[in-house]
Parts: structure tokens; C-alpha cells; sequence
């Protein structure tokens, strides 16, 4: 049994429609992030936020169940659902390749949960954090309806944001490079203007503001380029 954050937990976005969907807790408490992610345990920004929220952790521990309960689970509850923002792995990130193919019925019930989150009119947000993940959960979305789901990379490099051609995402800096959340910002509007020059589409996640910020504060799902195969690159300043 893999511990799981919240299945199928609410989002805080500006309609109350949004569900998030997870198979485990993050980075080092995950069996199934991946270990090459430069975010991995003390860089994730979900790890720092379960640290923050001791509760999400506990909570998620008390309620075990397999990736296909998981799928099996948020299938049931979609079918009474409309018009969400259905966020995958807010938390900790779908299980490996090599662990999926493994997991009796975990495929069909992955493609059968995503083939009724997309019924439901739903849009979804899927990142991984692999190249690996990223073709081998496309191919099972694009089975059950093509360019309906866009399976989003994080890079985990500069280097691989520009040269990459795939739906990716980056996090625009570190906790130890001196910038502040609004200097990181102004890095990533920096990268995105690049990006745009290069002839690819490129946005700034605009949920991430300043600390002491006062003006309105876009929540996600308010805007859902993450889930526009239009976008080709996302970024977010590390916070």
C-alpha cells in the first residue's frame, strides 16, 4: 500500500471546483518521485508546504490506499462533477514507469479515471518530473482522447528548457541564490521573454507574488495554461 495526501481533496480556487488527485506524500516520503528531480525533498515546494502544514502529512498517512483505489476513487466522484480544475499530483507525483507497469489494473484504471475527469468537461494539470513519465502517461491520455490531456515535464535544467520541445515547465531559481521570490520573478519574466523570441509560447505563473504583496493573488485555476497544449513553456520563480 503507498501512503496517500488527500485522493481526491479540494483546491482552493476562485470557483471551489477544483479537486486534486494524489498518489502519495512528496519528495523523500514518495515511492514514486523521481530522485533526479532538483526539487526532491527540501526543494519541493508541496515537501515545504506538508512541513508547514503538519496536519496534510498526518492526514494523508491515515488514509492508505493503492493507485488504483486512488484512480477507482476519483473515477466514482467525477462522475458527480462538472467543470473542474483537476489538478494531478499537487502532492507527490504519479508512480514511476517501470512501477506502473507492475501495479496490476493501474493502467486501465489511470486511463479510465482520466477518461472520466475529461468527460466531466474538466480540465486537467498534469506535471511529472521525467521525460519517461511524461511519454508513457501521454500515450495512456491520448489513448482515451488525443490532445485532450497535456502531460507537462519540469526540466531540470536550464539547458533543457531552452532545448526541449515537448510541454515542459521550469522553476526559475533556488532557496539559495539570494533573489527573494520577486527577484526570481523578474528572472522568470526575463526567461520568458527569451522563450517568446525563440518562437515558442511562454507564461509566468501568476499565482507566485512578492512576500507582502497587497494586490489581488490569482489562485490556480484561475488561469489554466498548464493545462494548454498551446503553452509550450511555464514558468515558476521558486518559492
Amino acid at each position: 500500500m503507498s501512503k496517500i495526501d488527500f485522493p481526491l481533496g479540494a483546491l482552493p480556487i476562485a470557483n471551489d471546483t477544483g479537486k486534486t488527485i494524489n498518489f502519495s506524500a512528496s519528495g523523500g516520503h514518495s515511492i514514486y518521485c523521481d530522485k533526479n528531480c532538483r526539487m526532491y525533498d527540501s526543494g519541493c515546494y508541496a515537501v515545504n508546504s506538508e512541513k508547514r502544514q503538519g496536519n496534510l502529512r498526518k492526514s494523508g498517512q491515515r488514509r492508505e490506499l493503492s493507485p488504483v483505489q486512488v484512480c477507482n476513487s476519483a473515477r466514482l466522484q467525477f462522475r458527480n462533477l462538472r467543470n473542474c480544475w483537476a489538478r494531478l499530483s499537487s502532492r507527490g507525483s504519479v508512480p514511476k514507469v517501470s512501477q506502473a507497469r507492475k501495479i496490476r489494473g493501474f493502467v486501465d484504471s489511470f486511463a479510465a479515471m482520466i477518461s472520466e475527469i475529461v468527460e466531466s468537461g474538466s480540465k486537467i494539470h498534469f506535471p511529472v518530473e521525467s521525460s519517461s513519465k511524461r511519454k508513457f502517461y501521454q500515450a495512456i491520455c491520448d489513448s482515451v482522447k488525443p490532445g485532450a490531456v497535456v502531460v507537462r515535464e519540469s526540466v531540470q535544467s536550464l539547458r533543457a528548457c531552452l532545448k526541449s520541445t515537448a510541454p515542459r515547465a521550469f522553476v526559475v531559481g533556488d532557496s539559495y541564490d539570494g533573489l527573494g521570490i520577486a527577484g526570481r520573478l523578474k528572472e522568470a519574466h526575463k526567461l520568458a521573454r527569451k522563450i517568446r523570441a525563440g518562437g515558442e509560447t511562454a507564461i509566468v505563473c501568476p499565482k507566485i507574488k512578492p512576500r507582502g504583496y497587497s494586490g489581488t493573488v490569482a489562485k490556480c485555476g484561475d488561469c489554466t495554461a498548464c493545462a494548454d497544449g498551446r503553452v509550450l513553456v511555464v514558468l515558476y520563480a521558486k518559492h
